[in-house]
């Protein structure tokens, strides 16, 4: 899923797309590889909830 507003926007009504628009294939099985070992680490084995910011080719995890 890929929130459509700018970083920083928040409100009750956000827009998002599923799936995402504009994050190419590569970039997405990179943020699942990285949501897999994040979840692994915590020993989370059932719900959890990821966000992560991208803006070009620089990712902050």
């Amino acid at each position: 899923m890929e929130h459509i507003e700018q970083a920083g926007v928040h409100s009750g009504d956000s827009a998002c797309s599923l799936p995402p628009y504009s994050i190419d294939e590569k970039k997405q099985n990179e943020l699942i590889s990285q949501t897999k070992k994040m979840a692994s680490k915590l020993k989370c084995f059932r719900l959890m909830n990821v966000q992560f910011a991208l803006q070009g080719e620089i990712s902050m995890y």
